[in-house]
């Protein structure tokens, strides 16, 4: 792709329509892994959070803090600013409940998971959480414990792990996010509830499967133990910590899957040092790239300055780090300009360490890093941009990438055309909505897409390679070779100039 071929919030969309720009099969792979590692921040978002203290068997000692621990997780998934799940799509199911549908028993849990599998679409993501007693084995067969659950009749009462892979199973969810909190140190006095992590209880609960992440609070042959003065079980203490934004090491805004494991394992690990035990988390994913589990919170905003003060207002302050910052950013676009990626950057980087969320200089950083070969880090800078300019273009690009992600091409084609609404000048994104509409059958509008973006961009040869396959397919033969010979002249290079000659030798031959 050539110099200042990426326009406004087009980062995302120049990735993911790989029909448009043919790549390399190693620059494909590593396109799509950079958007899977920001897979969970579109979709629907569903979950089913389960916290069990107290068991009706008398043999079944009753645990201090899984009911905590899932109130904890359910307020920070529903939190719009962190989580992002909307309340209405997460079941919160605690022995504690007011109301008896919402107790963890064995049949509500049961349909708590099967409704959450069965309302999943193939973009959305599916979070289990799991507080309570796990991984007791009756004749080889591992269980987790509802509140209901009797341990001398465990094959009619309990759960058996394989019974919940398989509803689990059953979804359409793209992403499964599985998190046990189970197998307790303080088990039940008889030997089968106190007993630690099993063999077969780790190999029914990590199996793998396509598009599912499983994180359990301990390795095969421990416990998971709790913590009473944090009121909370360790590794669920540790959980929320790392969503909370502990995790973000590399402060992109987003905690991702692996950020979590490596956060909580670490801590984990620690505490169990310091208090002579053995816990070490456990994370299996079977996916491409990352999942998104959370949004870093953003620190607040300064408060103003009280009367009489001598200070500047919070206000004025953000007022003059804003200018500072695009000072900054509008000698970046100059260097960007001239062609000195390296310069423009830093003077992104230094308008962001004034004013952190500018979502404009976000997106500039995006498209050097995106020329600069570094895709991973402008899908990053693309979604932080979006994320701090909401009612931007941004949202509408990425539900378009996601949409054709899904084969979606009449929704993609949507969301593009009101991208473009709020973003008129942003000719990559026409150009793929030209491409979008020759690959749906709908030449004449690609055409005229076609056509428009050439006038904006005469000089950049994948408009004029596009346009010149759209009069192919219309049979305007004079037309397309003109156009396949001008994108030649602009420097077409690698597959679509391969491409483009082999269309020439054809329609000259005709």
């Amino acid at each position: 792709m050539g110099r200042g071929s990426v326009s406004a919030w087009s980062a995302i969309v120049a990735v993911l329509f790989v029909l448009a720009t043919p790549l390399s099969p190693q620059a494909s792979d590593r396109t799509f892994q950079a958007i899977a590692r920001f897979e969970g921040v579109t979709g629907d978002r569903w979950a089913v959070i389960i916290g069990i203290n107290e068991y009706a068997d008398d043999n079944a000692r009753d645990l201090k803090w899984a009911v905590a621990d899932a109130r904890a997780v359910y307020e920070f998934l529903t939190d719009p600013e962190r989580g992002a799940f909307p309340a209405e799509h997460v079941r919160l199911l605690v022995d504690d409940a007011a109301q008896d549908y919402d107790r963890p028993t064995r049949v509500n849990i049961l349909k708590a998971v099967q409704t959450a599998a069965q309302s999943c679409e193939g973009g959305d993501t599916m979070l289990i959480y799991f507080a309570g007693h796990g991984g007791i084995e009756e004749q080889g067969i591992s269980y987790l414990m509802p509140c209901d659950a009797q341990l001398s009749l465990l094959r009619d009462t309990g759960i058996a792990v394989e019974r919940f892979r398989e509803l689990i199973g059953g979804s359409r969810a793209r992403r499964q996010v599985l998190i046990f909190d189970a197998c307790h140190a303080g088990g039940a006095p008889v030997d089968r509830a106190a007993t630690p992590t099993t063999a077969d209880f780790q190999r029914l609960v990590f199996g793998e499967a396509e598009g599912r992440v499983t994180l359990a609070a301990s390795q095969q042959g421990q416990s998971s133990y709790d913590w009473d003065e944090k009121r909370h079980g360790v590794f669920t203490y540790f959980l929320l910590e790392a969503l909370g934004g502990a995790a973000d090491a590399n402060r992109d805004g987003f905690i991702t899957v692996s950020e979590t494991n490596q956060y909580v394992t670490a801590q984990v690990k620690t505490w169990a040092f310091k208090h002579n035990k053995h816990q070490t988390p456990r994370l299996l994913a079977s996916v491409s790239g990352e999942i998104v589990l959370a949004l870093a919170r953003r620190p607040p905003a300064q408060p103003p300055a009280q009367a009489g003060s001598q200070s500047p207002s919070a206000a004025t302050v953000q007022r003059t780090d804003t200018a500072r910052a695009m000072a900054h950013n509008k000698r970046g676009l100059q260097l960007y300009g001239k062609g000195d990626l390296e310069g423009a950057m830093r003077e992104y980087n230094q308008a962001l360490r004034i004013d952190p969320g500018n979502a404009v200089v976000h997106y500039n950083l995006a498209l050097v890093l995106w020329e600069k070969g570094d895709l991973l880090g402008a899908v990053t800078e693309w979604y932080v941009a979006a994320r701090n300019d909401p009612t931007g273009a941004g949202p509408h690009f990425l539900l378009a990438a996601e949409n054709y992600m899904l084969g979606d091409l009449n929704a993609a084609i949507g969301e593009l055309r009101k991208g473009i609404a709020l973003d008129p000048r942003n000719t990559i994104a026409k150009r793929y909505l030209a491409e979008a509409l020759l690959e749906k059958g709908e030449v004449d509008e690609a055409i005229r897409e076609y056509k428009e973006v050439t006038k904006m961009r005469p000089r950049d040869p994948d408009c004029h390679y596009g346009l010149a396959r759209a009069y192919e397919r219309r049979r305007r033969k004079r037309d397309a070779i003109a156009e396949f010979e001008r994108a030649l002249e602009l420097g077409l290079a690698g597959d679509q100039a391969r491409s483009a000659r082999e269309a020439l030798h054809r329609l000259k031959r005709r």
